[in-house]
């Protein structure tokens, strides 16, 4: 186990979940990002990642998300923000 943690770069964001390996992002590989829920804080959405059809990360709640958003700079894949 070890720390969860999301790290920016000008091209790709790195996500070291608590568990498995760490993902490697690149923003322009990105599909789709989906406001959802989270299990963990109610009132509070994450934010989940896609790479074609595929679920590559979860962004929790817990982290400052309007900063990894801005960095990412891909808005025109971010669903459901007034869901």
């Amino acid at each position: 186990m070890r720390r969860y943690k999301v790290v920016t770069f000008e091209d790709r964001m790195c996500v070291t979940p608590v568990l498995g390996p760490v993902v490697t992002i690149y923003y322009e590989d990105i599909t789709l990002m989906v406001w959802e829920p989270s299990a963990l804080i109610s009132l509070n959405k994450g934010v989940t990642v896609y790479v074609g059809q595929r679920r590559r990360a979860r962004l929790w709640p817990l982290l400052d998300l309007d900063q990894i958003l801005m960095r990412v700079d891909r808005f025109d894949v971010l669903k459901g923000v007034n869901a």
